[in-house]
């Protein structure tokens, strides 16, 4: 599965980040995608917020890492 590591981003840098991320591995077939979010509440909510804009869904893990979300 293909993962983007958003530790070390600002939240606006990686709210602008992941947008522009989540298009291009759509484009080219690589989902679904592990998103590394660590425990920061802000950080996974941001990730459900691009999802949602992007029409994806977004969900936790099948192993239950409270640090990461799955977007499909």
């Amino acid at each position: 599965m293909t993962e983007i590591d958003l530790h070390g981003y600002t939240y606006n840098d990686a709210k602008h980040y992941l947008e522009n991320e989540l298009i291009l591995e759509y484009n080219n077939n690589n989902f679904p995608i592990l998103i590394v979010t660590g425990n920061s509440t802000k950080m996974k909510s941001i990730v459900y917020d691009v999802g949602k804009e992007l029409n994806f869904t977004v969900t936790t893990p099948l192993d239950s890492n409270i640090g990461a979300l799955v977007v499909k």
